[in-house]
């Protein structure tokens, strides 16, 4: 989990990616964050929560510095006018 701008993400067609194996792989996992996307976002807000608040050492050893990636977020909106 990290902020990134909608201006920096770009798109990946995967009926355009030509190594079959790897197009059968992202549809796979594709459908499953589809199926899955309450799911994914329940326990990505609480393992977010529980990091930030630090209530679970092992957890937070274990992560990203989520105020250090949101602060060079910020800078980098400001930086390029984004807002």
């Amino acid at each position: 989990m990290m902020p990134v701008p909608n201006e920096c993400i770009g798109k990946l067609i995967i009926k355009e990616v030509e190594d079959e194996k790897y197009r059968i792989l992202l549809n796979r996992k594709y459908r499953f964050c589809i199926d899955n996307a309450e799911r994914i976002k329940k326990k990505a807000s609480k393992m977010y929560e529980m990091v930030t608040t630090n209530r679970k050492q092992i957890l937070t050893d274990n992560s990203c510095a989520f105020h250090i990636l949101e602060a060079g977020y910020r800078e980098y909106i400001e930086k390029h006018s984004l807002n």
